[in-house]
């Protein structure tokens, strides 16, 4: 992965495509429709990168999703 994400990366759009990238934090797709998250690199982090983070999840969503396809990463933390 060559582009480098330190935070929370917070997805509230359809067709959004996420490849390649090292990041440092948390990844949220709430209500996301077409979404796309593969050959990543997720260092989760406990605090999200941010205040009121949830938990140290790395990638979640508390809403209804359709067509997520998360694939190929490495997740870690």
């Amino acid at each position: 992965a060559s582009v480098n994400i330190s935070g929370r990366i917070d997805i509230a759009a359809d067709h959004v495509m996420l490849t390649g990238l090292t990041i440092h934090g948390t990844v949220k797709f709430n209500g996301a429709r077409h979404f796309s998250f593969t050959r990543n690199v997720l260092q989760a982090r406990t605090d999200g990168g941010y205040a009121g983070a949830s938990e140290g999840n790395g990638i979640y969503s508390y809403t209804r999703n359709e067509n997520a396809y998360i694939a190929d990463n490495v997740i870690t933390g």
